[in-house]
């Protein structure tokens, strides 16, 4: 359950959905990132679906992914 496993995160976590994804969907990607005690940052992909095809609509999305794995933990 990763609810649970959220609420023990204090790494920085970023977390990304589409619009149009249905699970999780973008209100419970924010609720699952609310309950981090970490630094979270939610990314959401106009008119994106679920999984690879993220990346696919959103090549900012690839980018903002990169700059936040290249920063120092």
């Amino acid at each position: 359950n990763l609810s649970r496993v959220a609420s023990r995160m204090t790494l920085p976590w970023v977390l990304a959905t589409g619009s149009d994804d249905r699970l999780p969907t973008v209100a419970q990607t924010r609720a699952l990132a609310a309950r981090a005690h970490g630094p979270t940052h939610v990314i959401v992909v106009p008119n994106g679906g679920h999984g690879w095809s993220l990346l696919e609509a959103s090549p900012q999305l690839v980018r903002t992914l990169a700059e936040f794995y290249r920063r120092p933990a």
